[in-house]
């Protein structure tokens, strides 16, 4: 009999039920897969749950305690294994090759049931695809249960078909310095160090040769999971290079070379990133080596987490080096102009014209390197640079001929950016030789320019600024609230500002620079705590505040919770390694002026507006000048300044006001010449409104450097004036503003 509709329904249901509940194999930790050996295991996460295991160790395996907003740090949907360590050695877990999930998550802990303990976790260090997973451990012994842990990376990554793969590392032959695979002429030797051990072998020299005695804290000076090849140089013997460029797998190797054949033989020479592709490969170049003599190639990865696997050893011979590669052989140039250069198939000289104190150490860590001669067309200063060269370079200049030259400047960094070398030297006379040798920074090596010029120092056009001297703590030069520009710093000659913040103020200084001319950072001391040693940088430990960034504009800020005036110095100086000499600067200062301006015969005499006028909104503008304002007066009326070395309170009556000025005064007016004439009218707010073009603002005056004849000269640093305005009232009447008195 068929069966009916209904019944066919719940059969198919029936069916689906079993299907789910079959699909969920290995879905928690009490009831794991059973496997042993090597080889691949298939697992499908696409019906199981998410178990939120961790081993017991939330830090090191994958943990719900760790999960974030995105619970992405718990294995997601995870499938688990109970596998037996068939014999005693390494192994590697991986889910490469992987079919229908391409971004896996891997845990392993000791054991083969819930109690088991987290060992490790692995989220992407797989190569195939990019997101899988690999964990190595090393020393299992055999018999021992492990529970493996596999599943997505996070809820919305790809679920289904994946692979574990389980595979024993036997070390290969060459694992150690005793029993190195024999090698000889020139070629590619293919090398695995995937099961290899790290021997820690230096040849003796822990300073020139990667070593664990330069460990640290991270273990990558020691060549990791590192080989050994006995080479022996061919028949006539020459120059010849040794690299691992092209490797298929371990892109970032290390390797040393050493003289003799087994684990007697001594340090030669070592390298880490010197080979060009890829980038982290590696590459040593010999030289003069002798037919027949045997040498000790050490090779393998940069660390525990590099790429492991597959790699090349290329002997051949080098390139041919260029021309200038050695100060023997400088390419004569002459004059200014711009010479291109390549150290790629140079080689390293050392050489140091005898002078490493002048030069520094700096100096002696060129790697490959070339050489120019290069001849003074006439007397005065020179700059030599490599701007716009493709790589990080280096730049000694010798002065003298050849390898009898001696060091005379050296630069690793110049201004002009990106790794660029700048040297200048002063007082050359004409014909004088230069051996101007050019390297890279940290063994690179690449093409670039040589730029040869006359130089003119660029902070010769930026002169003392109205504060000089002010470069010590002794000689700070007091400001108050108010915008300072034209201010110039040099890198041994900072600037030193005393202000005082009032008690539950808050100072605001602001420094606008060009961040390409030089790095200014700014300091607020109490003034005993002032530093002014331009050669040391104090950073902001000591400091009631600092600007101590590398962007423009620099700013800082501090309130007063002292309960008190506190007295203070500003620090204004250039960070020691920045790369220009001086910088133009102008101050913002807010906060640092608790009363105003001094004012004197204050209030002034009544007007004919009801009021009196009054300089009480005067500032400082800038180093040495001020801008006068008045305002209180009566509508349409002009005037003009007055300036004066004394002052007097109570003045004398002159018209309708007091004059407060003693003898000799000074007018601001239109007899006075250009930039002093402040003449001008009080606007219908009784605003006093500049028409002689001498305001930035438009009211009020400028108050230049130079003075009015009389009293004549200049306005110095240190020194007091004392200020009124004069102004027309009723017809045929006058008056005056009242006094301001200014320490310039």
């Amino acid at each position: 009999m068929k069966p009916t509709l209904q019944r066919a329904l719940l059969l198919a249901v029936s069916l689906s039920s079993a299907s789910l509940t079959s699909a969920q194999v290995g879905d928690t930790c009490s009831a794991p897969v059973v496997i042993s050996g090597t080889g691949t295991y298939n697992w499908d996460n696409t019906l199981n749950t998410t178990s939120g295991f961790d081993g017991g160790d939330p830090t090191t395996c994958f943990s719900p305690t760790n999960a974030g907003a995105t619970g992405s740090d718990t294995i997601r949907q995870d499938v688990f294994f109970a596998w037996t360590v068939p014999a005693t050695g390494n192994y590697i877990f991986d889910t490469e090759n992987s079919i229908g999930i391409d971004d896996t998550k891997m845990s392993i802990h000791l054991g083969s049931d819930c109690s088991a303990t987290c060992v490790a976790s692995d989220d992407d260090s797989g190569s195939v695809p990019a997101f899988s997973s690999l964990i190595q451990l090393m020393g299992l012994t055999g018999g021992d249960q492990y529970l493996i842990q596999v599943g997505s990376w996070n809820d919305t990554s790809a679920i289904g078909d994946a692979l574990l793969n389980i595979t024993h590392l036997v070390p290969p032959t060459n694992d150690d310095c005793s029993t190195p695979q024999i090698i000889s002429g020139l070629g590619t030797f293919n090398w695995d160090n995937r099961a290899a051990t790290t021997s820690g072998f230096d040849g003796g020299n822990p300073m020139g040769c990667f070593s664990p005695a330069n460990t640290g804290t991270t273990g990558i000076d020691s060549i990791r999971k590192d080989l050994f090849f006995a080479w022996t140089v061919p028949t006539g013997g020459g120059d010849y290079q040794f690299d691992t460029e092209f490797s298929p797998v371990n892109t970032d190797t290390k390797m040393s070379i050493h003289t003799g054949a087994d684990c007697s033989a001594t340090c030669l020479a070592s390298d880490d990133d010197g080979g060009v592709d890829p980038v982290y490969s590696s590459k040593i170049v010999l030289y003069g080596l002798t037919g027949g003599d045997q040498y000790l190639i050490q090779v393998g990865s940069w660390s525990d987490t590099s790429p492991a696997g597959d790699g090349f050893l290329n002997v051949s011979l080098p390139p041919a080096p260029p021309g200038n590669d050695l100060c023997s052989t400088a390419t004569v140039i002459n004059g200014s102009g711009t010479w291109a250069f390549d150290t790629s198939t140079a080689s390293t000289s050392g050489f140091n014209g005898a002078s490493s104190a002048v030069c520094s150490s700096s100096a002696l860590d060129m790697g490959a390197d070339v050489f120019f001669q290069w001849t003074a067309p006439s007397s005065g200063d020179f700059q030599f640079d490599t701007c716009g060269s493709l790589y990080d370079t280096k730049l000694t200049a010798h002065l003298g001929l050849g390898c009898a030259s001696t060091c005379a400047a050296h630069n690793d960094d110049g201004p002009c950016g990106s790794g660029a070398s700048e040297a200048v030297l002063l007082g050359l006379s004409a014909g004088d030789l230069i051996l101007v040798q050019l390297g890279g920074w940290n063994g690179l090596v690449g093409s670039g320019t040589l730029n040869i010029a006359s130089w003119a120092d660029p902070c010769a056009a930026l002169g003392p600024d109205a504060f000089e001297e002010n470069d010590t703590c002794s000689t700070a030069q007091p400001i108050i609230d108010g915008v300072y520009p034209g201010l110039t710093v040099f890198r041994t000659d900072l600037d030193i500002y005393s202000l005082t913040v009032p008690a539950g103020g808050t100072l605001d200084v602001l420094c606008n620079h060009n961040i390409s001319d030089g790095d200014i950072d700014m300091f607020l001391f109490d003034a005993v705590s002032c530093l002014d040693d331009p050669a040391v940088d104090p950073t902001c430990t000591g400091s009631l505040a600092c600007g101590w960034s590398s962007v423009a504009p620099e700013s800082l800020t501090w309130i007063n919770a002292t309960g008190a005036d506190v007295d203070c110095t500003l620090r204004v100086s250039l960070w020691p390694s920045s790369l220009g000499d001086c910088v133009e600067y102008e101050l913002i200062v807010t906060g640092a002026d608790a009363g105003g301006p001094d004012l004197f015969c204050d209030p002034a005499s009544t007007n004919s507006s009801g009021t009196y006028v009054t300089l009480g909104g005067s500032t400082f503008s800038g180093p040495g000048v001020f801008h006068l304002e008045a305002m209180g007066g009566p509508v349409d009326q002009f005037g003009y300044f007055l300036v004066s070395a004394t002052s007097m309170d109570p003045g004398v009556p002159v018209s309708t006001g007091q004059l407060c000025l003693g003898a000799p005064i000074g007018r601001y007016n239109p007899n006075s010449g250009p930039g002093l004439n402040s003449i001008g009218r009080f606007d219908v707010g009784g605003l006093f409104q500049n028409v002689g073009g001498t305001s930035s603002t438009g009211a009020g005056f400028d108050l230049p450097i130079n003075l009015p004849s009389p009293p004549g000269g200049l306005i110095t640093s240190g020194s007091t004036w004392h200020f009124q305005l004069w102004y027309r009232d009723l017809a045929g009447t006058s008056n005056f503003s009242n006094g301001l008195s200014v320490s310039f």
